[in-house]
Order: C-alpha cells, then structure tokens, then sequence
C-alpha cells in the first residue's frame, strides 16, 4: 500500500457489515450501554460456548468473568460518560486465558456513544510466551526466533534517554519491512523516526527507568516505508536492556472500522425507513399530521425521567414514530370524519394497533418496536385493546408510549372536537392514574410538564 493511502481492498470494500462480523477470527461483540451483548459473533460463540440467542441480553463481564461486576480497568463508565469516541484497550484474565479487549464505542444519530464494539483478542499463548522470554534466558532464542509477534531487543544509550538496536526477530523484520543488518547499532528514532510521534519512545523511557513493563495501545504510524497500526508490550530486562514485543494490527483496525461504519449506514437507513413509513400514514390523515413528531419527544422525555436506559429510549423512539402504521389500513375519510363513527368503523380502527404488529413485526429491530405497538392502547387495568392486557403484561415501553399518546391526542385539535389543552390532558390522565395507565408512567409524566418545563413541539 502507498504511503498515506487509506482506501479499503476492493473486496473489503464490497462486503456487507454481517459478513465481516461474522468473518472476523476475534470473538465480537455489541454491547449496549449496559454491558449486555446485543450481537455475538461465530468466534465470540465458539469461545464461550454459548450460543448467539443464549447470549443475547446478558451482560459481558457475567459470560468472560462470572463476577457480580466489570472487572478491574472497564472502560465502559469513563467511555460513556465522556462522550468521546475513542477506543479502549485493557488486557484482562477470562474463561481461563489472557485477553487483549479492543472497545471501541459507536455513535448514535448525534454523535453520542450508543454502542460499544467488543473484540477480544486471545493471547494466552503470547503472554505466556512473552512471560517465558523474561523469566528464561535459556529459553530465549528458541522463543525469539520462533515468535509469530515482532521482537526488538535495545540496548540503552544517554542515560536511557536514546536506545540502539541490539537484536530483531524475523517476525520484526517482516512487519516493519527492514532486514536486522540494516539497524543493529542504530538509535529507534534514526530508524523509526515516527516512534516518537506515536509515543513508544516515551513508554520505552519509563520503563527504563521503573524497571514496570507497560502495554502501549495501538497507535496509528508511519514512515518512508509502511503506514498502519501496531500495538506493543515494553519489558526491562535484568540486563538492563529494553525489550519490545509488538504486532501489526493494520488489516483488523481497517476491518473494525469498516464494520464501524457499516453498522452505523445500517441505522441511518433504519431510521430513514421508520420515517418514510411514518410519512405514508400522516398523509393519508392530515388532521393527525405531526402527531407521530410529538408523541415520541414525549415519550422520550418520560423514559428519560424514569431513568430507562438510552438504548431502550431509543428503541420507544422508533416505536413512537411507527405507533399509527396500523392506521394506513383505514379509509382516509374515516380518518378525517368530524362526526360520530359507527360500530363498525370504529372497530376498524380498533383494529389499528394489531395490523401495526403485523406490518413492523416482519422487520429485524433491535428492539421489541412490533409489540410496543401492538400494545399501547392497552389499559392497566385490562379494560383497553385489542388484546385485553392488563398490568405487567404490558410492556414498559407500551406503557409510556400508552400515555404520551392520550395526552398529546388530547391536547391538540382533532377533526372531531377542538383541542383540550395540556392542562386537561394531564388531568384525565391523572383521574385514571392506577385504573387505566400505569402510575409511575403517569407521575413522571406530570413532573416532565409541571417541573420540567417540558413543552410539546408545535404542531406542524
């Protein structure tokens, strides 16, 4: 590859982000925020013996440790409170082995960390290896020549301020496309000058001087001969020598963020679909239109108030937009009637929520978006429909959805009678607190109007 060249192989280029996240030999995961696995890969599988139903919705750290908590180093707190889309790498002891895990967080629609990309690389046999080569000198050029991992071996110059190759593995050689007679004598900075820019030399330095050996994150590189990403491990010899033991990690860096990137077009033609179907059905009915905009930022900000996770806020959010699809198999003029409807027609649009399930329940969601649907005219009480839910029976999300749509349906204008206003909305909801809607849902509701100031975005 040329030297500042970023461009995928064709072939890669071409392929779907299933297959290579199905293709990748590291076991990979999705994990929300939660830590619970939304995705596994064959290889994830295969590690844990488990199969991809079997760990979905579980949390990672109870399928690698089996421990009541992440273990010690998780990134997944400071990853997620920050914001920032940066990758984390931490070594960690699992399922009897040693494991490299790359997390790498990926965006929302706002550029927020919604998921983590979970690859775990097993390197119980490098770290054994790795440990060997420090612990046994007798040992030592048996491993080094043998070692699939580049090797170099320093010697300190100025104080430990420089370090001058002493030996280099043909591994090494390999990976930085440079023969051993070529630098053995040279300082690293003569030879790679960018080792400074990517910071290597300065953990070569500390360990010098600590005698701590130290994991240095993969770091993207360059020089006059190869550009890619490289992870290493820095030891102190008892010698004294500086010893560094590294990979090059290019083809499966370009791999995840093709998959990166790939899941995210995935999403955003996702929602591009939720949309358009929430278009059909506002224009077949215009005296609803912006109906679908309102009740989710409601919805939303009542989940939010009830401290939902945000995966599953946005999960009510798709489901918000999509609640009236069933409505599409109404007749517009009954839609838009301002009389009184028959019996048969207003079992006809009783009969909305369930064709809504039917139409959504086809589509692969990551969220139960058919069933919100399908329930959220059901009452607490058992008194709604189609089905005759009542209580627990009724999903959280269907509750919430169940009671933003009351309110916002009754505070704007409807073909059949004039708008009642939030403030009469609030209160039927309020009458019917424990009887038809669920309590918690309608006191978190009240306080997102009443102390949160929350207003309902003007009709379109």
């Amino acid at each position: 590859m040329k030297k500042g060249s970023d461009k995928l192989p064709a072939a890669l280029s071409g392929l779907s982000w299933e297959t290579i996240f199905n293709a990748l030999g590291h076991p990979t995961c999705i994990l929300d925020a939660e830590h619970r696995v939304v995705l596994s890969n064959p290889a994830a599988q295969r590690l844990t013996g488990l199969s991809a139903e079997e760990m979905k919705g579980r949390k990672c750290y109870e399928i690698y440790h089996t421990a009541g908590g992440p273990p010690e180093g998780c990134p997944f707190e400071s990853l997620f409170a920050s914001g920032r889309m940066e990758t984390h790498e931490m070594e960690m002891e699992a399922l009897g082995g040693t494991f490299l895990v790359s997390c790498t967080p990926v965006s929302d629609r706002k550029g927020s960390p919604a998921y983590v990309l979970h690859i775990a690389t097993d390197i119980t046999d490098r770290k054994r290896a790795e440990s060997e080569l420090i612990g046994s000198e007798a040992r030592f050029r048996e491993l080094f020549s043998r070692m699939s991992s580049g090797v170099a071996i320093y010697e300190t110059a100025d104080n430990g301020d420089s370090f001058v190759f002493k030996d280099f593995n043909e591994a090494a050689e390999g990976i930085d496309k440079i023969k051993k007679d070529k630098i053995i004598g040279r300082s690293v900075e003569e030879v790679f000058p960018s080792v400074r820019e990517f910071g290597l030399l300065d953990v070569m330095r500390e360990v010098w001087r600590t005698g701590e050996p130290r994991y240095h994150p993969v770091s993207q590189y360059a020089d006059d001969r190869i550009t890619g990403w490289r992870e290493n491990r820095v030891y102190r010899l008892p010698s004294g020598e500086v010893v560094a033991v590294y990979d090059d990690v290019t083809d499966a860096k370009r791999a995840e963020e093709a998959l990166r990137k790939s899941y995210d077009q995935l999403r955003r033609t996702l929602m591009s679909t939720v949309h358009a179907l929430m278009a059909a059905v506002e224009m077949r009915d215009p005296y609803t239109a912006g109906h679908q905009h309102r009740v989710p930022e409601l919805a939303c900000a009542i989940a939010r108030e009830m401290a939902l996770d945000e995966e599953r806020v946005i999960g009510l959010r798709v489901a918000a937009l999509v609640h009236d699809i069933g409505k599409i198999n109404v007749p517009a003029e009954i839609l838009s009637r301002p009389g009184r409807l028959s019996r048969t027609e207003y079992e006809l649009i009783q009969a909305h929520p369930r064709i809504g399930f039917n139409v959504l329940r086809g589509i692969e969601f990551p969220w139960p978006v058919a069933e919100i649907v399908y329930q959220h005219h059901e009452h607490m009480d058992g008194t709604g429909y189609p089905r005759g839910l009542s209580g627990d029976e009724i999903v959280l999300e269907a509750r919430i959805l169940g009671v933003a749509d009351v309110v916002e349906a009754m505070a704007t204008h409807r073909p059949y009678r004039s708008a009642f206003g939030v403030d009469e909305a609030l209160a039927e909801v309020a009458r019917h607190r424990d009887a038809r809607y669920d309590p918690d849902v309608v006191d978190a509701c009240l306080r997102v109007f009443r102390e949160k100031g929350f207003q309902l975005p003007p009709v379109r």
